[in-house]
Formats: structure tokens, sequence, C-alpha cells
């Protein structure tokens, strides 16, 4: 019989067909699955809600399309991201405009030091040229000697994380006020650095223009008072610790005023210039030369040994102030007088050296100028008299403490009384008598001489103008002008003024006035002169031969007389070239046609000796001593009532012998 093949039952063929739809509807709810997982996730990218079960089934979920969905979303995707690249764009150019023109230079750096951006006024900063700079080193870029600090600042936020502000970080001949600061990326480490350069040259510029003009003078560029205080402070403490002396130097130039009046301030400060040249090369770098003021100069010697050390130093500047200074179209000569004063010897704090040093100054002009004198105890003491006197000397006008006394001038011819001479006179109500020869130079040196003078001048015109009306006759009277009031503008206008206002003619008035006065810029005293001759007043040279006069000017100048000093007058009869001197000024004054007047007689001989040579005029204490105003006037009544026939019998001691302090 023939085997059959098993036969499949239709029960075992229903169950297997059952399991292939299973399977079938499994896999289609898992690609069903899918696709709604997916849909969901795409229509939650583009703003959309994920769909509900409720909303589709999965038969007919099967039918979405979705690669249209893809599609279409995709193109959506492409839109917002070309939508947000413009915007981003934009962003990023107005950014970079923001960035670019900040007003500091802005570096971005990662951290290995390389470039990550820069702005417009960094490159300016630092002359880079506009080509990429991204990813090269910060030392490729900044080239300047100082690069290396712009790298440490960068190191610096890198390793500690904290920002930085360095006030004052220069780069070639610019500064910068440099501030960086850190990036830190998500894991919180340091990922970039920012720096920003703050370009600060113009400010320390002015800075150092302000620090000039506070510690440093103007015209030499030397330390000034400030400056010196500030530095001798430091010295002392110094000196101090280190059981050190510190020699302190006060210079002053000698007759500079004069100098500065008659040449100009422009000479003046080229004169001031070039002598601090010449006080720095006498000096060692470490010491200090300031300007303190005017013609006053301040030298601080540090490390000194021996008093010898100083001594060395003045004596080398008094060396270099021999030499003429040339200011064209001048040529100066000008001397110094130095004070010096020791640390801790003559004092232990700055104001105390700097006040002896100057006391001492003041020595070394009075005993000759052109020289150094030490500070002692008795200067102190001198030095604090002065300072009194001085005080004194500024109330004695208001006061009414000065006073005139009159010396008489006679002619040898006549023996008649013609003119006199009035000399003031202070009496302080506490040390009494004060000698001009103590507060005339004082009077000069301060500028009071000025109101002074101008009261002399009125005082002796209206003395002059009361013996008129008593009937007493002079033929003038003779009033010394100081070299301060005779550089005034306006000399003219007071003197005129004074006369009119003491109904004094002005040929009544004699203006008596040094040598040294009127050559001390001849031109200008030849205009003055003829101007006061002008106006009808008397000129006179005092002291004549004492001084220095050009014979080529004096007979150019419009003056009446000379006054032989009495230096020469006191041994006419027993020193030959005092003779020979007193009879030279004679003869000249006649061929000038200039009278003559000998100052100083006292004694017959000297009388006898001058009337030989005939001298015009005589004046001295022979005669008589200065007197108040009434009692000259007693005196010219009583001569008028002797008729000068005993002229000369009348002397000191028998005749008008008041004492001119009483």
């Amino acid at each position: 019989m023939t085997k059959r093949a098993p036969t499949v039952t239709s029960s075992s063929a229903g169950e297997k067909l059952k399991e292939e739809l299973a399977l079938s509807r499994c896999r289609e709810q898992h690609a069903t699955t899918y696709i709604r997982e997916k849909v969901n996730q795409l229509l939650e990218l583009m703003g959309t809600q994920p769909l509900r079960p409720e909303e589709l089934d999965d038969d007919n979920l099967i039918s979405i399309d979705p690669i249209g969905i893809v599609a279409n979303s995709f193109g959506q995707v492409l839109e917002h991201l070309r939508r947000t690249n413009r915007e981003l764009r934009i962003a990023h150019d107005e950014i970079q405009a923001i960035f670019d023109s900040a007003g500091a230079g802005i570096l971005v750096l990662d951290n290995e030091l390389r470039v990550m951006a820069c702005n417009s006024r960094f490159r300016d900063f630092f002359s880079l040229d506009d080509t990429f700079l991204h990813a090269r080193a910060c030392k490729s870029i900044i080239k300047c000697p100082d690069c290396p600090s712009a790298e440490c600042t960068a190191t610096r936020i890198i390793t500690t994380g904290e920002p930085i502000h360095e006030a004052d970080r220069k780069f070639g001949n610019r500064h910068f006020s440099v501030a960086g600061a850190p990036i830190n990326n998500e894991s919180g480490e340091v990922s970039q650095v920012i720096l920003v350069f703050t370009d600060i040259t113009d400010r320390k510029r002015a800075e150092l223009e302000i620090q000039q003009l506070a510690y440093y003078d103007t015209l030499t560029g030397l330390p000034n008072r400030v400056l010196l205080k500030d530095r001798l402070h430091q010295l002392l403490a110094q000196a101090a610790r280190d059981h050190r002396m510190v020699a302190v130097m006060f210079l002053d130039l000698d007759r500079f005023k004069g100098i500065n009046d008659t040449l100009g301030h422009a000479v003046g400060d080229a004169l001031l210039s070039e002598v601090a040249q010449r006080i720095v090369g006498c000096v060692r770098k470490t010491d200090t030369v300031s300007r303190i003021g005017g013609d006053e100069f301040v030298i601080l010697l540090s490390s000194v040994v021996h008093e010898e050390d100083a001594v060395l130093v003045a004596k080398k500047i008094l060396e270099a102030m021999t030499a003429h200074f040339v200011i064209p179209p001048h040529e100066i000569y000008c001397s110094t007088s130095i004070g010096i004063a020791f640390y801790p010897m003559d004092g232990e704090n700055s104001e105390t050296l700097l006040k002896h040093a100057d006391t001492a100054m003041y020595q070394s002009k009075e005993e000759g100028r052109s020289t150094y004198r030490f500070f002692s105890r008795e200067m102190n003491t001198k030095s604090v008299e002065r300072l009194l006197l001085e005080t004194s000397l500024r109330k004695a006008l208001e006061r009414g403490e000065f006073y005139l006394c009159y010396h008489p001038l006679l002619d040898l011819r006549s023996g008649n009384v013609i003119s006199c001479e009035a000399l003031i006179r202070w009496r302080h109500p506490d040390l009494g008598l004060i000698g001009p020869d103590r507060f005339i130079p004082l009077a000069e040196e301060t500028g009071l001489i000025i109101p002074i003078g101008e009261w002399v001048l009125r005082e002796a015109c209206r003395q002059f103008s009361r013996w008129r009306d008593e009937g007493f006759i002079l033929q003038r009277i003779a009033v010394n002008i100081s070299a301060c009031q005779f550089r005034q503008e306006n000399l003219l206008e007071t003197i005129s003024r004074v006369l009119r206002e003491t109904g004094t003619g002005p040929s009544s008035l004699e203006l008596e006035l040094t040598e040294t006065t009127i050559m001390h810029n001849p031109e200008k005293a030849k205009l003055v002169l003829n101007e006061l001759r002008s106006l009808g007043v008397h000129l006179s040279i005092d002291d004549f031969g004492t001084g220095y006069s050009s014979l080529s000017y004096l007979k150019l100048f419009p003056i009446d007389r000379l006054k032989i000093a009495h230096t020469f007058v006191r041994d006419i009869t027993t020193d030959s070239d005092d003779a020979a001197i007193a009879e030279a000024i004679i003869a000249m004054a006649r061929t000038l046609n200039m009278r003559v007047v000998a100052e100083g007689v006292e004694r017959q001989d000297q009388l006898d000796f001058l009337n030989s040579h005939n001298c015009d005029e005589m004046q001295g204490y022979y005669f008589c001593r200065p007197l108040q105003g009434e009692e000259f006037g007693k005196m010219l009544k009583e001569l008028a009532e002797k008729g000068g026939g005993e002229l000369f019998k009348i002397r000191s001691g028998e005749g008008w012998s008041t004492n001119e302090g009483s």
C-alpha cells in the first residue's frame, strides 16, 4: 500500500494562522507605538501638544504620513534656524560694534593664553593690523619689553580664579590700567580670561605735571620749599638712625634785586637758571639743591663726616660764581653769600636748621658778602634782635617815633650858613635812640625805606617852609634819596606832590644820591636825573669817591654838587693819598662846573686845607652837630644877630652844642 504524507488537519492550520496573525498584530502594535512616540517627539520639537490615545486609533495612525510630517517639520525647523541665525548675526554685529566702540582695549584669552577675541581699541593700542588674531599666543601680539606682564596677569587669574586690577602697568612708552576677570565653563573651571586695558598715559602725564608744579620750581626745575622740607625731614630721620651729620647751606645772591630791577625780570630769571646749574654742578647727585623763592637757594648735604666737607662745597660754589654770566647782550657778575648749619649741633628739626642757616647767611652778608659763615649762638641772639628791630620799624612811622635833625652847610668864602641836610633819627620807646646805620639798611632791605623816605621829604620841606615864614633865609634843604626810591617809577610825581603840598619851591630842594645809585644803570639814571632837573630841583652826589664813577657818564649827568666823602677829609692833612684824591675831586668838579662840598670837617687844619684848594662848601662837627628844627631856627636867629663875624669861632661846646638826641 502506498504511504501518504501526513495531512494537516484543519484544526492545526487554524492555530498556526492565529499565531501568525497575533505575531503580525504585535508587530503592528510595536510599529504603531514607535510611530506614535516619534510623532509625539516631533510634535514636541515643533511646540505642539503630543497626541492623545483617543484622538487616533492604531489603524488610523498607520494611515498618517510620518514622512510628510517629518518633511514639513524639517522645513519649519530649517526656517526657524535661518531666522535664528539672522537674529544671531544682528546681535553679533551689535555686540561687536559695542565691543569695538568701547573706550578701553579688550582682550579675551583662553586658558592657554591664546587670543580668542579683541576689539579695535586694543589693536590700536598695540599697533596691530586687522589680520586674523584668533588662537595666536598673547606674547606674539603684544611686542614690547614689558609684554610678559600681560601674560603674568592672565596666568594669575587662571590660577586663582579671582579678578585682578593693576592701577598702572607700563607697555612701551604708554601707561595702562589693567583689569582682568575669569570666565568659567559649566564645570566651574576657568576657560577664558578677559583683560580690559584703559590708557592712562595722559592722566599720568598730567599727574607728573601737577607733581612738578607742586614740588618743583617752575623756573629752575629744582625742588621747591615743600619738597625740600620733606627731603630734609627724611634725611634727618635717617641721620638720627645712623648717627651721622647733615649740613644745611642757605645761599642768597648778592645785590640780585638791583640786577632784576635794572636789567629786567627776564634777565633776572635767566641769571637764576644759570646760577642753579652752577650750584648743581658743585654737589653730589645724592645731595639736594632747591630754590625756595626769589634768589634764595638751599643745599642739603647728606652723610657729612666733618665740617670741612661743607666748607669744600661752599668754596667750590664761591669759586664757580666768580666767572661772569653771559645773558645776551649782558655780561653779569654775581656773587653769593652762604650760611651753614649742622645737624644735630645747630638744631634737630628742619625748621630750626633752616632758620639757623639763614641767620648765618645774613652774617656772611654783613661781613662782606661772597663768603660763608657757620651758625653760632651769638648769631641767633643777633638775629632775634634784628627781627624785633624790624617789627618795631614797621610801626615806628605810624607811632611818630621818627624825627629829623638838620646839619648846616657853610659857604667857605662868605662863612654863611647857606643850606642844611635833613637827617632822620629814630627814638625807640624801649631801646632809646637808634642810629641810622642800624635801621636804614634794614629799611632798604624790607622796602620800608619808600614810605619812610617820603615822610622825610615831606617833613623836611615843611620845616623849610616854616623857617622861610619865620624870616630865615636858606638857599636850599638837602634830602637823601635811597636807591629804592630812585628806582620808583613815580618818583617825579611824588616829589612834585610833596613840593606842592608844602609850598616849597623846587629850587629850594636838593636831592642827594650816591654814586652806586646812579651808576648802577647810567642810561636810566640819566633820564631820571634830567626829569628831576627839568622840575627845577638841585642834584648832588653824596660820598663821592667811595663808589665807582665813569667820568664819561658823570659829565653827562645834570649834577650841581659833589660831596667829598668824610673818609678822605678825615686824614686829608696827614695822608698824601687822601689829599691827592680831594684835590683831584675839586679840580674835576671845577672843570665840570660843579660845586664841591667837603663832609666831616672837624678840625682847623682840615678847614685850612680845603680853603687853600678852593673848596666851595663844608659840613661837619667843626661848626656844630645836627640840630632839631626848633634849635636850628634858634641858631639861624643868633647868627643873624651876630652878623656872621664870629662864625668859625662858634664850635661844639661853645655855641650850638645841643645833643641831637635830646
